[in-house]
C-alpha cells in the first residue's frame, strides 16, 4: 500500500510539472496539452490602407496541410448581433474569391471592397477573396473578431471590443500601421501578443514585421510635469522642431522568373516627402545585397524569396518588400500519346522530364490540353521529379482527353501562365509525339514512356508538321510583372536531319545518364524524421513519454530502498 501511495504522488507530481511552466515574463503558459489554432487572424488593418473603408484581415495556417476555407467565417459579434457576419469565404454576389485554399504555413488575405475603396490588391499584394465587409466594415473603436470553420466551430478570436491592440490610424497614408500578431502559437485575445507593423501599410501575405510601433506625436503625448517647466514644455511641443518625414519605399509588383534569369529590379516608385537625397539597400533574400536603385539579379535555384528595399534620407528609413516565384527551366513536355490502340480513356498519357540534375517541386503544376477542354490538371502537393528523370501522367488519372485531330497539350506554372505548349492537326494511331531535339518534336513509331525517346531514321522522312510555342497570357497578372520570356509559336521544320540516322538510332529528350540513389538510405533518414516529427506535433505522446518515464524512475528508485531495507 505504501508503495502504490509513493508511486501516486510522484506521478501526480510529474504530471503537474509537465502541464505547466511559468515564462521568463511571468505568464503561465501551458507547455503540452494547448495547441494552436490551425488557422488563425494573423493581421488586421481596421484602420484601412488608402483610406478607412480600404480594410483587410489576414488568415495565417499554422499547420503543415492545406486547408479549404470554403463556407468559413468572420464574425464581428455584439450585443445587438451576437451573430455578426462580417465576410463568408465563397463566391456569392457580394464576394468573390480567386483562392478558398490557405497553403500550409501560407497566407490568405481577405480585403473590403467599397466604391470608395476598390480594387483587389494591398501593397501590391492581390488579394485571395475581396467583397463587402458586414454591417458598418471594422470600427475603429475596437471590433471582437471570430473565425469560425464550415462547420460553425470556433477557430480563433481576438477580443478588441474594448479597443484595438494595436494599429495606428492617422489621418495621413504615411501613418497607416496595421496591427500584427507577434506569435501564431500564443491567443489572439492577448493584447500584449500584438504590435504595430514596422513597415507603413503592413505586411499582406508576408511574414509580420519584428515590430517598430511609431512614435507618438509630441502633441498628443501624456506627460507629466511640474508647475514650473510646464509653460516651456507646451511652447515646444506646439510647434515641432522638425517637418522631417519618413522616405516612401516601394519595391515594385511581385515578380514571377526563371531559374538564373536576369531580373530588373527598380526604385523608380520611391521617393521622399521632402525631396530629399535618398540611398537604397537591396536584400534580395537569397544572401545577395546591393546597394544600387536599379541593380539586376538572377535565382540559381527555384523557390519563393522576399526582396526587401530599405530607402532612407539622413534621418530616417522606410522599407518595402515584394515577393519573387521562381520557377525551374529545366521541366519539358518530352512526349505524349494521343490515339492509343484500343480505348483512349485507358492508354493516353502525357510525360514530363526534368532535364537538369536537381530535383524540381512540381506542386500546383498544371497539364491541359487545349485552352476550353479538358480540366486542367493540377500536380498534387509534394509532387517531387528527380534530376534527369521521366514522369507519365496517364488519362485515368489526369482525366485530360486529347482529340485525334486538332488539339494541343500545355504545362502550366501553378499561375497560371502557359510554360510550354506544343499544338498538333492530326494523329497517328499508336504514335506518340516525341521530343526530338531542341523545340522539335516528331512523330514515334516506338513510345517509349518513362525513358529517352527513339525516332527512327524512316520516322523522321514521314514526319509531319508538328508546332512548339512558348507563351505568357497576360490574365490574372494584375498584381504581378512577368519577366519570363514571350516567344511567339515555333513552327518547326520537319526536315530530313543532315545526319545519317540508321533505323537503331535513339533520340533522347534529351539524351542523360539517370542517376541513381540509395533507397536504403532514405528510407532510414525518413524513418528517422518521421518519428521525430511525430513527438514534436503530438503534445500528448510527449506528455505520455515523459510520464512513463517518471513512473519507471520511481519504480526503480522503490526497489532500489526496499534492497537496502530503508
Amino acid at each position: 500500500m505504501k508503495i502504490l501511495a509513493r508511486l501516486f504522488f510522484i506521478v501526480l507530481f510529474l504530471f503537474l510539472l509537465i502541464i505547466s511552466g511559468v515564462s521568463s515574463n511571468g505568464r503561465l503558459v501551458s507547455v503540452c496539452l494547448a495547441d494552436a489554432p490551425p488557422v488563425i487572424i494573423n493581421e488586421v488593418a481596421w484602420m484601412g490602407t488608402n483610406n478607412q473603408y480600404d480594410e483587410w484581415i489576414e488568415l495565417y495556417n499554422n499547420s503543415n496541410e492545406s486547408i479549404d476555407l470554403k463556407d468559413w467565417k468572420i464574425l464581428t459579434p455584439n450585443d445587438k448581433d451576437p451573430n455578426l457576419i462580417l465576410f463568408t469565404i465563397d463566391n456569392t454576389d457580394k464576394n468573390a474569391c480567386i483562392n478558398l485554399i490557405i497553403d500550409a504555413k501560407g497566407f490568405f488575405l481577405i480585403k473590403r471592397i467599397t466604391d470608395s475603396a476598390p480594387g483587389d490588391t494591398v501593397s501590391n499584394k492581390k488579394a485571395d477573396c475581396t467583397g463587402s465587409f458586414g454591417g458598418s466594415g471594422l470600427s475603429d473603436s475596437g471590433e471582437r473578431i471570430e473565425l469560425k470553420d464550415d462547420s460553425d466551430v470556433l477557430i480563433d478570436s481576438l477580443g478588441c471590443s474594448s479597443g484595438w491592440f494595436a494599429g495606428s490610424n492617422k489621418e495621413d497614408k504615411i501613418n497607416k500601421y496595421s496591427m500584427e500578431r507577434k506569435n501564431p502559437a500564443l491567443s489572439g485575445n492577448d493584447s500584449l501578443n500584438w504590435q504595430n507593423s514596422a513597415v507603413v501599410g503592413g505586411t499582406p501575405k508576408a511574414q509580420n514585421s519584428s515590430g517598430a510601433p511609431p512614435a507618438q506625436d509630441a502633441s498628443e503625448s501624456s506627460i507629466e510635469m511640474s508647475d514650473e517647466t510646464e509653460s516651456t514644455i507646451a511652447t515646444s511641443t506646439s510647434t515641432p522642431a522638425s517637418n522631417d518625414h519618413s522616405p516612401v519605399a516601394s519595391a515594385g509588383l511581385d515578380i514571377i522568373a526563371l531559374v538564373n534569369q536576369n531580373i530588373a529590379f527598380d526604385t523608380i516608385q520611391s521617393s521622399d516627402p521632402d525631396g530629399d537625397s535618398l540611398t537604397y539597400r537591396w536584400n534580395f533574400g537569397d544572401g545577395a545585397t546591393s546597394d544600387k536603385p536599379k541593380p539586376n539579379h538572377s535565382y540559381q535555384y527555384p523557390g519563393t524569396y522576399i526582396a526587401v528595399l530599405e530607402v532612407a534620407d539622413e534621418k530616417n528609413s522606410s522599407s518595402d518588400q515584394l515577393t519573387v516565384t521562381v520557377y525551374s527551366n529545366a521541366i519539358i513536355i518530352s512526349e505524349f500519346m494521343p490515339a492509343p490502340t484500343g480505348a483512349d480513356q485507358d492508354n493516353e498519357w502525357i510525360e514530363l522530364y526534368n532535364d537538369s540534375g536537381q530535383m524540381v517541386d512540381l506542386s500546383k503544376w498544371q497539364v491541359d490540353d487545349v485552352e476550353g477542354g479538358s480540366k486542367p490538371f493540377a500536380l498534387p502537393k509534394n509532387t517531387l521529379l528527380a534530376g534527369h528523370q521521366y514522369l507519365v501522367l496517364q488519362r485515368p488519372t489526369t482525366k485530360i482527353a486529347l482529340n485525334n485531330d486538332t488539339d494541343s497539350v500545355r504545362l502550366i506554372y501553378p499561375t497560371g501562365q502557359v510554360a510550354q505548349e506544343i499544338k498538333y492537326t492530326t494523329t497517328k494511331e499508336d504514335q506518340s509525339v516525341s521530343l526530338a531535339g531542341s523545340r522539335q518534336y516528331l512523330w514515334s513509331a516506338a513510345p517509349t514512356p518513362g525513358g529517352p525517346n527513339f525516332i527512327s531514321a524512316d520516322q523522321q522522312k514521314i514526319n509531319n508538321q508538328i508546332s512548339a510555342a512558348i507563351t505568357q497570357p497576360g490574365e490574372n497578372t494584375e498584381s504581378i510583372q512577368s519577366v519570363i520570356p514571350q516567344e511567339a509559336v515555333l513552327t518547326v521544320a520537319q526536315e530530313v536531319p543532315t545526319c545519317n540516322l540508321t533505323p537503331q538510332t535513339s533520340i533522347s529528350a534529351p539524351q542523360k545518364e539517370i542517376s541513381s540513389f540509395s533507397k536504403k538510405s532514405d528510407k532510414t533518414n525518413n524513418q528517422t524524421a518521421s518519428l521525430t516529427e511525430t513527438i514534436k506535433s503530438s503534445p500528448a505522446t510527449t506528455l505520455l513519454f515523459i510520464i512513463a518515464f517518471g513512473v519507471l524512475a520511481g519504480l526503480g528508485l522503490i526497489k532500489i530502498r526496499r534492497r537496502r531495507g530503508i
